[in-house]
């Protein structure tokens, strides 16, 4: 997983990175962050421009990021959940 992703979204920073590695699996595109494909330099152009010009989205991005990623990712969370698929019970994810 990219650190520097997980970073940004556990800061409550808006996000914008390439579909590349673990990126997709850590942040959803214009949920949490604005994602582009790998190499595309006119995506990444845009969408830069847009999280620059617009503070709510910046906000709404981050707000998300950060939400999601300390659900998902927190060691504590993370650690009680293997507990309980050790003791077999329902495990419902986050």
């Amino acid at each position: 997983l990219p650190s520097t992703v997980l970073w940004g979204a556990a800061t409550g920073r808006a996000v914008v990175a390439s579909t590349v590695g673990g990126t997709p699996e850590i942040v959803t595109d214009e949920v949490s962050a604005l994602l582009h494909a790998p190499r595309d330099v006119e995506g990444l152009r845009a969408r830069l421009e847009r999280v620059v010009s617009d503070p709510e989205l910046r906000a709404r991005l981050g707000a998300a990021a950060q939400q999601d990623v300390w659900a998902r990712f927190d060691a504590q969370a993370g650690a009680q959940r293997w507990l309980a698929v050790a003791r077999g019970d329902d495990v419902v994810t986050p």
